[in-house]
């Protein structure tokens, strides 16, 4: 999973490019929402692979640990 911030804002350019305005606001919301699933998703990945406590991902103190 390494859909990333810069792939979704990107992802949505292309759409507001050859889409109507009604699309696109549908497109915007539903391109929010995917970011935000995927980053729980890859929180969840990242704390049963390194061990993390969920304590600590939610206080923000966890960053991307460097494999």
């Amino acid at each position: 999973m390494s859909y990333t911030l810069e792939g979704a804002l990107y992802n949505v350019g292309e759409r507001v490019r050859y889409h109507d305005a009604a699309y696109v606001v549908t497109a915007r919301r539903s391109t929010v929402v995917g970011i935000v699933y995927q980053l729980r998703a890859e929180a969840a990945e990242a704390r049963s692979h390194y061990n993390v406590p969920q304590s600590a991902i939610d206080s923000g103190l966890v960053h991307q640990a460097s494999k």
